[in-house]
Order: C-alpha cells, then structure tokens, then sequence
C-alpha cells in the first residue's frame, strides 16, 4: 500500500519448526481484532442494579461465538483472550476487553466470519446495556505459493543438508517430549520432499502472505525445536535457546544465502 516492496524482485523467507520442509501449504487469511466494552462501575452487593458490567458483555459476546462455531467451516479458527476483565470482584466492571483472531481459508471467508462475530458483539451490547468500540489490528491474505522459488529451495535445503543432532541433544529433545506425554522422536532429521501439488491449509496466519500478494515469495522450515511439542509453549523457547536449536538458525541462513 505505502510501496515499501516497490521494485522487489522476490521475497525468502523461514522459520523455526519441528520438521524440515518447503513451505507448500496456503496458511490461513485471518483478521485480529479488539472489542471494548463500556458500562457503569457500582458496588457489585451494595447497589449493583446501578451497575452496567462490561464483563457481562465480553461474556455474553464469547458465548455467541462459541455457539456460532457449530455453524462454521471445520477450516475456520475463532479464538479469543480477555486482556482486560475488571479490577476487583465487589465492583461491577465498567470496562472490559477482549481480543480475537478470527481465520479462514481466504479473505472473503474471514470478512463473512468477522462481521458475523461484530453483530453478535452488538448484540452484547444490546442485552448488557453497554456500549462497544472495534478495533481492527490488522488483516491478512492467504499466502500465494510460487513454485519455481519453491524448487530452488528444496534443491538448496537438499544441498546444504538439515540439522544433524548429538546423543545428548537428543536426549534433551525426548526429555522435553517426556514431560509434555507425546511421542519420544527427539529432534526430526528428515528432509520432506515437495509434494508435486499444493497441500490443505495448516498452522495459523502470517504477515508474509501480505508480501506473497506483491512479489514472488517462497518460504521453509528448519527444525529448531523437539518434534510434536506444543508450539508456542516453554518447551519450545527452551529447546529453541540451546545449541541444538541454533543449528537450525544456521542452516537457514545457509538456504537463504545459496538461493540468494
């Protein structure tokens, strides 16, 4: 929109994972978005008919959605947090807060979802006796795959080869997995091969695919963290901090330089 990727020629680009492979997947179009409530503070047993609790409005709001959630697509995502829900129990909250992210396979899915979910916060409001403003964060595309970039990449991740793994390295990898009950793999040393066809969507969203809309653009994974594991958990930051995880931040840049 403001040109910055004016006269770009193509765009690479990585991250962590626990399997190496070439990006050949969509992601998902997401919007993330804000709704604040506003209603009257008054002491929650003292006099709490002279209250209005946003809280009460946050909740009702979530509710909607979660009974909306039956009548979605399985490839939607609708998740939410409340960042701000009250100060203390004995005062009726007259502010509350809370922050989605709502996904789909491609914008016109997510512009259909995300107005539904703002009539439903409406709603809330209605039934509540508050008021809401929205906040739009951001919006983003579905990440448009470019094959030939694809292919030079698996050729250099072949060239350059994956992260190989000490016995004690290992060992730490299946001791994280331990503790989180899935399967003992350790860290995964396999290389995936680029399927012929583009695969169904998988994981979240990324400002990437913005760029993807632009120019050329072609990404990967190199393993930085036990295979399995929860993503965005501890486990993950902790393996992704040792030795072992920076391995894969090397390959990479390897990947990234020969294809540059």
């Amino acid at each position: 929109r403001d040109g910055i990727f004016k006269g770009l020629d193509a765009v690479l680009e990585w991250h962590p994972s626990d399997e190496n492979s070439v990006r050949n997947q969509p992601g998902r179009a997401m919007n993330s978005f804000e709704v604040e409530f506003f209603g009257q503070a008054a002491h929650a047993s003292a006099d709490p008919w002279n209250g209005r609790s946003a809280l009460d409005a946050v909740e009702l709001m979530n509710y909607g959605v979660n009974l909306m959630r039956e009548h979605v697509k399985p490839t939607a995502r609708l998740h939410y947090v409340i960042p701000g829900g009250g100060e203390v129990p004995n005062v009726v909250p007259e502010y509350a807060r809370v922050w989605y992210y709502v996904r789909a396979l491609n914008r016109e899915e997510v512009q259909q979802y995300y107005e539904w979910v703002l009539n439903i916060a409406e709603g809330a409001a209605l039934a509540t006796g508050t008021t809401r403003k929205v906040h739009l964060i951001t919006g983003v595309h579905e990440y448009l795959l470019n094959r030939p970039l694809q292919e030079t990449l698996q050729v250099n991740l072949e060239l350059v080869g994956v992260p190989t793994f000490t016995k004690k390295e290992q060992a730490f990898a299946r001791s994280m997995q331990r503790s989180l009950k899935v399967e003992e793999k350790g860290f995964n040393e396999e290389l995936e091969p680029l399927a012929d066809e583009p695969q169904p969507p998988k994981g979240g969203s990324t400002d990437v695919a913005e760029v993807s809309w632009i120019t050329p653009t072609a990404g990967f994974s190199v393993v930085t963290a036990a295979e399995e594991i929860p993503w965005h958990s501890w486990a993950v930051t902790a393996c992704s901090g040792t030795a072992a995880g920076r391995k894969g931040a090397v390959v990479a840049a390897k990947v990234l330089a020969a294809t540059g």
